[in-house]
């Protein structure tokens, strides 16, 4: 296997398949009391669906031509933005492109951090779930070792490629003490998925799509305990730290 070019892609070339604020509160969450879905898009969800006794909601519907879904849980609040699938899909749903998905979803998730009826929020995450397409395994695994010039792959030899790491820092955002967790998983992997189609005497699986694909997946996130709350007037500037950090990432591969 021939060394890859060390050129890196653009930010085009990753797909979004997914999307993600997450926050924890300070303080348990009544579920049951939060409208910020409406709030935040202007409309009501396709679903809406509360456990009281576990303290967990969930709704979900269009937004955009993807799905919207917000997750509240007594401990922790997920906003997450993915694909919406079809049918005849040939990949797996995504937002769309790198930079316009991300854009959207940061000025949305922005507007929800502004809400006044935020409880007290001690960490927030971003997350995110990247593809893009290849012929193969080894145009794959040559793309990806582009994002890792500090690891030394050896080509040749490798037949699956999985790498995760940390690379904690120090925030930007005027918090003080605050640190940024920057865990990143790479990956090469086959991409298979489909449907059950029930027949009046039998069930068989149809196959939609199988391909190749060099996955980022990214968790972007405040460091537990510095400081114990973020101040309200500063998440919307920490989240937007975390989202550019991802973007670098995404850009210029796995960097101290």
């Amino acid at each position: 296997m021939e060394q890859a070019e060390s050129t890196l892609s653009s930010l085009e070339a990753w797909r979004t398949a997914g999307l993600r604020l997450t926050a924890f509160p300070s303080h348990p969450v009544r579920a049951d009391q939060v409208g910020w879905w409406g709030k935040l898009t202007g409309e009501e969800p396709d679903y809406k669906r509360s456990l009281r006794k576990r303290g967990e909601h969930r709704e979900q519907g269009q937004f955009k031509n993807s799905l919207l879904t917000l997750q509240v849980q007594p401990d922790r609040i997920d906003w997450a933005l993915t694909g919406a699938d079809e049918e005849d899909q040939e990949t797996v749903p995504t937002v769309g492109a790198l930079p316009g998905a991300i854009d959207g979803f940061l000025d949305l998730m922005l507007s929800w951090l502004d809400f006044d009826d935020l409880p007290p929020l001690q960490r927030l995450a971003f997350g995110a779930t990247l593809e893009h397409r290849v012929e193969d395994q080894t145009q794959g695994i040559e793309w990806i070792a582009k994002y890792l010039p500090s690891v030394s792959l050896g080509l040749e030899d490798l037949s699956d490629l999985v790498y995760q790491i940390n690379r904690p820092r120090s925030a930007e955002s005027p918090v003080n003490g605050l640190r940024i967790n920057r865990l990143c998983k790479w990956a090469v992997v086959n991409r298979v998925g489909g449907f059950v189609k029930l027949g009046p005497d039998s069930a068989r699986f149809e196959r939609k799509h199988n391909y190749w694909a060099c996955v980022l997946d990214l968790d972007i996130n405040t460091v537990a305990g510095s400081p114990e709350e973020l101040p309200t007037d500063s998440l919307s500037q920490v989240f937007t730290e975390l989202v550019e950090l991802g973007k670098q990432v995404a850009a210029e591969g796995d960097k101290p």
